[in-house]
């Protein structure tokens, strides 16, 4: 950082500027955000008028927690990861989408109880799923906690009518 300096009556005051700060929320840990991003990345394989715009949080996450490369958006403390309060609209859009991929793709229509396995099968007539049964299931708990805790940080702002 470069100081500032200036003489008032030979007492020499110095200032050094203050960096912007950033308001941060933990939204996870690390091993379970790049499980969500390996999922979501299969996801998006298959679905790609979805992809994100470019300098979507979706890249800065791939980009900190896949490429383990610097973004100013996204931080990981100590295996937690740590999104830029501004962010965070359009990291809950984003997964707003992703549930929704996932949901229905494990919809409970897809799936029947056999009692001699007793487990849930797919049935023969459902269409192939992209995602694993069980990388499903976690991905859609881990978006539920997300989801939890980005809803008391994120501002909504309402429509008004103007009269």
């Amino acid at each position: 950082m470069q100081t500032q300096s200036w003489t008032i009556d030979d007492i020499v005051v110095t200032r050094i500027p203050q960096p912007f700060s950033r308001s941060w929320v933990a939204v996870g840990s690390a091993p379970d955000m790049r499980h969500l991003l390996r999922t979501w990345e299969l996801m998006l394989r298959f679905n790609f008028q979805d992809i994100p715009e470019n300098g979507d949080i979706y890249w800065d996450l791939l980009n900190v927690l896949v490429q383990h490369s610097r973004r100013g958006t996204v931080r990981v403390t100590e295996m937690t990861v740590e999104i830029d309060r501004r962010k965070l609209k359009q990291l809950r859009d984003g997964l707003d989408w992703f549930y929704t991929m996932v949901a229905d793709e494990h919809a409970d229509d897809h799936y029947e109880w056999t009692a001699f396995l007793n487990h849930w099968t797919r049935k023969d007539d459902a269409p192939q799923p992209i995602t694993e049964l069980d990388d499903a299931r976690r991905a859609l708990i881990i978006i539920d906690s997300i989801m939890d805790i980005t809803a008391d940080n994120v501002v909504r702002l309402a429509d008004r009518e103007v009269a």
